[in-house]
């Protein structure tokens, strides 16, 4: 006997919707009982998956500590809130960036 359907998106990270899809097209297997062995399954889920289609993961950029520091200096905070960089800031400190970067452009176009 294995795991539930439910149980087992939640061990592979997935919805339960994919688990379904995989076990309609034939990726997995299950048990005469309905369940998953979470082995078995894991062996068959890398086997049978095309990594062709597989999305992934998007590269995020981290917002440079100058740019923050900049902002900061600029809206008069000195300390970092409870939670961090709020969302304001850290899109002031992107723009920021994108300003100076294109400043720097323009210089180097120009030849200075």
């Amino acid at each position: 006997m294995g795991i539930s359907i439910r149980a087992y998106a939640r061990h592979r990270g997935v919805s339960d919707a994919a688990v379904r899809k995989a076990i309609k097209t034939g990726r997995i297997t299950p048990e005469p009982d309905g369940t998953i062995d979470p082995q078995k399954a894991d062996a068959e889920w890398a086997a049978n998956t095309d990594s062709a289609q597989q999305r992934k993961q998007g590269r995020r950029k981290a917002v440079p500590v100058d740019a923050v520091n900049t902002v900061r200096e600029a809206t008069g905070e000195s300390a970092l809130p409870s939670g961090g960089t709020t969302l304001l800031q850290a899109r002031t400190a992107n723009e920021v960036l994108k300003a100076q970067t294109a400043k720097v452009r323009l210089a180097r176009l120009k030849g200075e």
